[in-house]
């Protein structure tokens, strides 16, 4: 009854919780504990704030890298550096925008490849989704059984996305130069 009262006269955020002895008239309990949930969420964004400056270094340096010219000998074998970073901030910081972050750095990568645009945005997020919705999974086991069973068919579910999107746009893409950098990126990956 009282929850009822405090929304018919107006005034959200108001209504009692349900537990007892507490009115609809309680409102400033409730906004106590609504002020310690918003304090409790405050270390989270401090928290990012400290990784922040690694997180944007890492990923432009690894955009940087991932785009500059190699000799033709070596280029087949670059590992793909913007997965790698990605999945290492979606599984060790859950609270970096790794998602969002691989939207914008896949546009970048649409544009300086000349690629149809959404390609390797869409690439990149897949990557940070999955790897993020399976990191509890992931962070449970040694680190050669999650690349083996976790990150290298998500990557590798990255690798398939290019090539078939280079299929629908028909850009030419040879089978093995496309999932060379996949073994590369599993090298790669106990460094990271």
């Amino acid at each position: 009854g009282a929850g009822v009262a405090g929304r018919a006269a107006g005034t959200p955020g108001c209504a009692a919780s349900g537990r007892p002895g507490e009115q609809a008239g309680d409102g400033a309990a409730a906004a106590g504990r609504a002020g310690a949930a918003g304090a409790a969420a405050a270390p989270d964004l401090l928290a990012m704030s400290g990784n922040l400056p690694g997180f944007i270094l890492s990923l432009l340096l690894a955009l940087l890298l991932q785009v500059l010219q190699l000799p033709d000998a070596v280029a087949p074998f670059r590992p793909l550096l913007l997965v790698i970073t990605l999945s290492y901030w979606a599984l060790y910081d859950e609270d970096m925008p790794v998602i969002v972050t691989g939207w914008l750095l896949g546009l970048c990568c649409d544009v300086l490849y000349n690629a149809p645009l959404g390609q390797y945005a869409l690439g990149l997020v897949t990557v940070a989704y999955f790897v993020g919705r399976f990191r509890g999974s992931l962070l449970v086991f040694p680190m050669i059984q999650a690349l083996l069973l976790g990150l290298l068919p998500i990557w590798g579910l990255y690798v398939l996305l290019m090539f078939w999107i280079d299929g629908l746009t028909h850009h030419q893409a040879n089978f093995l130069l496309r999932w060379l950098p996949l073994a590369t990126t599993g090298l790669v990956w106990p460094l990271a």
